[in-house]
């Protein structure tokens, strides 16, 4: 299963971790993934939060495989 999180634009840390908040209030081992809507490099926390662009997320045949 996947949980997935959407925003546009995360500007500020504290923006990025609102974000992130509802995803990791979700106790369980599924892949979380925030997509944004704006170019940046993909990237995976210490909590196994998924960051990436938008196209990357719809394109990449391999995003939904735990990572």
């Amino acid at each position: 299963m996947l949980i997935i999180g959407i925003c546009l634009h995360m500007p500020t840390p504290e923006k990025e971790q609102q974000e992130r908040r509802p995803l990791l209030s979700i106790n369980d081992h599924f892949r979380k993934i925030v997509i944004v809507g704006y170019d940046i490099h993909r990237k995976e926390d210490e909590l196994g939060v998924l960051t990436v662009r938008l196209l990357d997320f719809l394109t990449d045949k391999n995003m939904l495989e735990q990572g």
